[in-house]
């Protein structure tokens, strides 16, 4: 321990910069310490701008890569999406009648399926007819031949 003086009763008084009694006796310090800590807060925000700056222009270098093309270069980049584009006409209009060739095939089989269709509710019905037409003979057969067993006994 560090003894004192016996005149004096307290320590004697040690300013550090960090301490609220050197800012209170140095108000400038204490601006000058916020005005430092705002500056290098702003020096590392620029530094993320730039920083973010630079790598979106690269992205922009790298995405627009044809549109900085020299005359020849561009001719021919734009003699090829031609190209591709003629091809593209050409598939487009191959799909095109490949589609109205199967539309006119599809009407035709649901044409076919409609009379199979039709066919079929005609013979359910003629069907349906003769088995009430046999079972109309039947039942006239039975009753006749009851007759007819009845005429033998009366």
């Amino acid at each position: 321990m560090q003894k004192f003086p016996s005149s004096s009763k307290k320590p004697p008084m040690v300013l550090f910069p960090h301490t609220s009694t050197f800012d209170s006796f140095h108000p400038d310090y204490t601006d000058l310490s916020n005005r430092s800590l705002e500056a290098i807060r702003l020096l590392s925000e620029i530094s993320h701008m730039q920083t973010a700056i630079t790598d979106l222009k690269n992205a922009q270098e790298q995405d627009n890569t044809d549109q900085n093309l020299p005359l020849p270069e561009s001719i021919a980049l734009l003699t090829s999406h031609k190209a591709n584009r003629d091809q593209l006409a050409i598939t487009l209009e191959r799909q095109s009648q490949e589609n109205t060739r199967k539309r006119r095939q599809v009407e035709k089989l649901r044409a076919q399926l409609a009379e199979l269709e039709r066919n079929r509710v005609d013979a359910e019905l003629f069907a349906r007819e003769a088995e009430r037409s046999k079972n109309a003979e039947n039942t006239q057969e039975e009753m006749a031949s009851k007759k007819h067993v009845g005429w033998w006994y009366v």
